[in-house]
């Protein structure tokens, strides 16, 4: 395991520890001894923490506010077990019916819209990560998604958002982390309903989550699904586009027109060296362009 020191603005000292699976953040006692913790912080290997992020950092209630932020738990606080996973702020369908029906619509909207500019160009985006910025984007320009909304302790905040934690972790053999949402959007409703540990940890259940895949296969493909159902999101989103060559193609296709649950997916194909396939969310089988 590797390990390396790093001290608070407060002269505290905390050990960064990267093991294969999971990191921990040490926050050493007064007495500043390795090995005599304070708090103690698991986070999934795969956030990045530097110890020049930690650093920054004022004091010990500086890292409790600012772990969750990188999907941490408390494990320990003072030689005991730490913070209870707090309770999840589920979607209120009797509430928040209306909202959701426009919520919904929009995100839909901006799903197809997408489609049909990657059909026209779809070397706009190099890579998924811009694909998943442009689509905030549009998301943000929807009416239905747009203002500021207090969470219950009065700061404001929006219902967009990028790399929202799952609702559930996943607890499939192997899988080590609570993992993220490409985007998700959450309710007013949720949110004033919410403490700012709750909004900071992510512990409000997305009603709508979109996931995205761009160049990626089957495999890809059925594990998107696999984790929006698995999480029981109410409104769930795939939008699978492709610019490569693939064995697996007429598989993909036959998910997209009829995936698990209630799914439902957008799709476009670009093949290099055949026709272009795609799927707006409405459509019930696949079309040739």
């Amino acid at each position: 395991m590797e390990r390396n020191r790093t001290w608070l603005r407060d002269g505290r000292v905390v050990v960064l520890a990267r093991g294969a699976k999971t990191q921990t953040i040490n926050v050493c006692t007064s007495a500043n001894k390795d090995g005599k913790y304070e708090h103690i912080y698991r986070l999934p290997i795969t956030e990045d923490v530097e110890l020049a992020d930690i650093a920054e950092l004022a004091d010990a209630g500086a890292v409790h506010d600012w772990v969750p932020t990188r999907n941490g738990v408390e494990e320990q606080r003072d030689g005991q077990g730490g913070q209870a996973v707090l309770p999840l702020v589920d979607v209120d369908i009797d509430l928040d019916q209306v909202w959701l029906a426009d919520a919904t619509a929009a995100v839909e909207v901006v799903l197809d819209d997408v489609v049909i500019e990657f059909l026209d160009h779809p070397y706009l985006h190099r890579v998924e990560h811009s694909l998943h910025a442009e689509i905030y984007r549009r998301l943000k320009d929807q009416p239905a998604l747009q203002g500021q909304f207090p969470i219950a302790t009065g700061e404001l905040t929006q219902v967009a958002h990028k790399e929202w934690p799952e609702t559930f972790p996943d607890r499939s053999v192997g899988a080590t982390q609570r993992g993220s949402f490409d985007l998700a959007v959450v309710s007013p409703q949720q949110l004033a309903s919410a403490s700012r540990q709750k909004f900071r940890q992510g512990r409000i259940a997305a009603p709508v989550v979109v996931e995205v895949g761009l160049d990626y296969g089957l495999e890809h493909l059925q594990a998107d699904g696999k984790k929006m159902l698995d999480s029981h999101v109410k409104a769930p989103y795939i939008l699978h586009l492709s610019r490569v060559g693939s064995l697996d193609v007429d598989a993909i296709e036959a998910y997209a027109v009829a995936p698990p649950g209630h799914l439902r997916v957008a799709y476009v194909h670009h093949n290099p060296s055949g026709r272009t396939r795609y799927k707006r969310l409405g459509d019930s089988a696949m079309r040739t362009r």
